[in-house]
Order: C-alpha cells, then structure tokens, then sequence
C-alpha cells in the first residue's frame, strides 16, 4: 500500500514449491526472499517428488486442494464441474486463509484458470489490490469450454488488476497489443546463486554428454525429438534427462535412448549436474497443439540455469520467437533456427571443435543473466506492489 502498512503477500498459484515444475520454481525462488509474515503461498500440492528442502523460515506454503481434481482421474469431472465445485471450495478455503493471514496484496499466478478466477474473486471480496502474475497465455492458448471461460475471465481480471506481471517481454508486447492500456510489466524468473567466477570450459568429451533439463510438453517436443534423433545416431554419445516428466511418457514420446537416462534433482544438487555436462539442450517447440501466440512468447523456466551453468547452449528454436531473439542478441547460445536434423549436427560439430566459440558463449551467458538477479526481480516486484 502507499502508507507504511508492513507488507503481506497472499500468493495464489496453482503449483506450488516444493514441487517441480516451472511455475512452482519461479515461486519459490521469489518467496524464498520474503519471511513468513511478508506471504503466505496457496496452491495445489502435487503427490510427485519434491525438489526443494523448504525451510521453515521461509514463506507457509498451504495446500488448499489435491493433486487429484488435476489429474487424469480428476479431469474426467473437470470441464464444466470446476464452476460449480471446484471453484467455490478454492474460493472459500483460500479467503478464510485470507481472514487469518490479513495481506495487504493479493497476487494470482496463471496458469490454471481455477486458481485465477478464485483469487480474483478473493482479491474483490477483501477489498485488496489484485495483482496478475501470467507465466503463460490463456485465452490466446486454450480450446473447448475454456475458450468460452477464458473469452470472459481474461478481460475481466485484467480490468480489475492493478498491474499485470508476465514471465517475458514478449508477453509484454503481445498483452499490451491486445490490451491496449494494459498496466503490464516482466517479472522474469529470478535466480540467488552466486554467478560463477572465471569458469572454465572444458574440452567436450568424445562423443560428449548432453542435458537436458525441465518439463516435457508441446512447448519443447518436436524441437526436442529432431534434436534427440541425432544424439541417438552419436556413437556413444549420452544424454541425461532431469525432470519430473513419467520415464514412461519419455519412452513413449521416442525420446529415451538405451545409453540415457532421467532422474528428477534437487534444487540443491542442480547446478552440479548441469556442470557435469558438455552441451545443455534448450529446445522450443516450432508446431505443437499450442497457439502460435504461446510458441512466440514462451520463455522457459530452464533458461536462466542454463545461463549460469557454464557450460555452452545448444538452443533448437524457430526464427520468429521471443526466445531466439534473446539468444541472439546476447549471443549466449549456438541458435538452430531450422527445423533441420543435419543443421542441429552441425552446431554440435561446432561446439565440440571451437573452444573459443564455447568460451565467448558462457561468458555471453553469465552477463545476459545478470538481469534475472534475484535482488532485482524482487525490488521490482516490491517497488510495483507499494504504488497500489
């Protein structure tokens, strides 16, 4: 608030630390800046293994509905039911958590419409300042009754909105198009490690071993299968998958080689297992079951580890998206922009023979992420909240 009422944050979000994925990642690299009487988080906590130790002088981080209602099981009740049961419990466990914890500010993630709609309706009957975190697009990316939900949840929360955070600037560009007057900025996803400090690059093995890191979904798939049709054709060349994503679906998909792997990590083990990689794989879908709007305007999550590993990016992306621009002009990735299985055996010839071409990429990359300092995303965050 504008007066010197101590902050408190509500934090409304489908995923939630300490489960995988990246929206829950996002979140819990910027809550793990305020105490626990600067936020509460809610959310759904998911039966999969968690990847944070969350300690208790972080933010309480409540479960206000089961991992179930999202599920496959769940989502054969989920259509149109999720108006008329789901919904109204989210509303009322999440403003009685809301009665107790008093915030001065409510923040929504999306992406899942459920939790949109009810923090919103929380936001209103509280009177507090709502404010809209979009780490992907909703009505421009959904089909079936929830274009019929979005066509009216979308206008209408972002007119009750204070202001609109969204994971990348190409979102700006595109919310700020469709909406023109839009109070809308990037929160982009924060890191706190330390940036590494004159990091060495080492030869690549001979065949080299690759990681790739994150969820597997249509955001990343056709991209991720050309890119692993030539692994796989690399004599001995391995690849190691960290990631919630089932072994079986990997299989299925065609993407899990005899020599390869998949493992989920740590938080804390992360950084390591990305150093003991020659090449990171960043892979971004060019055809999927997405909109054209969701491929143009994603940045992965995995991004910024990526940046900060020190170990160079082979990034398989097409030529019209937010993140190939990105990549390009911080020339902190070997950028495939072609849909072209040769093309991606040639970049990694590159980065297997240049040292000097591998070297100017990782320091290219640890400057580009300067900008995702936590320190910086959270003043940004704070200082936008105080103007409400």
């Amino acid at each position: 608030m504008k007066s010197q009422e101590p902050m408190r944050i509500l934090v409304v979000s489908w995923s939630v630390p300490p489960n995988s994925g990246g929206s829950a990642t996002v979140i819990a690299n910027l809550c793990k800046q305020f105490t626990r009487d600067e936020m509460l988080v809610v959310g759904e906590l998911s039966a999969t293994p968690a990847v944070w130790r969350w300690q208790p002088e972080w933010p309480r981080v409540v479960s206000v509905c089961h991992s179930w209602w999202s599920g496959w099981r769940g989502r054969r009740f989920y259509g149109w039911s999720a108006l008329l049961v789901q919904v109204p419990l989210l509303v009322w466990r999440i403003w009685r958590l809301a009665v107790r914890f008093k915030p001065t500010h409510i923040l929504v993630v999306y992406p899942d419409w459920r939790f949109l709609l009810a923090g919103a309706l929380v936001a209103k009957w509280t009177g507090r300042p709502l404010f809209l975190y979009f780490h992907n697009t909703f009505k421009e990316n959904v089909k079936g009754y929830e274009q019929v939900i979005a066509r009216i949840l979308q206008p209408a929360v972002f007119r009750a909105a204070q202001h609109v955070f969204v994971m990348s600037e190409g979102m700006v560009d595109l919310f700020r198009k469709n909406y023109p007057g839009l109070r809308c900025s990037a929160l982009v996803h924060a890191f706190s490690a330390p940036l590494p400090q004159g990091v060495d690059v080492p030869t690549p093995r001979s065949p080299p071993d690759f990681v790739f890191l994150g969820s597997v979904n249509d955001s990343c798939l056709d991209a991720l299968q050309r890119m692993m049709r030539v692994i796989h054709n690399i004599p001995r060349a391995r690849l190691k998958f960290l990631t919630g994503t089932p072994r079986s679906v990997l299989t299925r998909q065609g993407l899990l080689g005899e020599r390869d792997s998949c493992d989920s990590v740590m938080d804390s083990e992360l950084m390591q297992k990305l150093a003991d990689a020659d090449v990171v794989l960043l892979p971004h879908g060019f055809i999927g079951s997405y909109a054209p709007e969701e491929y143009q305007t994603i940045f992965p999550t995995k991004t910024i580890e990526y940046l900060i590993c020190g170990r160079p990016i082979l990034a398989h992306t097409p030529p019209d998206c937010f993140l190939t621009r990105f990549l390009r002009e911080h020339e902190c990735a070997l950028v495939v922009d072609e849909a072209n299985e040769q093309a991606i055996l040639r970049g990694i010839t590159l980065l297997q023979n240049d040292a000097a071409l591998r070297r100017r990429l990782v320091q290219n990359a640890l400057r580009a992420a300067q900008q995702f300092r936590v320190s910086v995303v959270v003043r940004t965050l704070r200082e936008q909240l105080q103007t409400a």
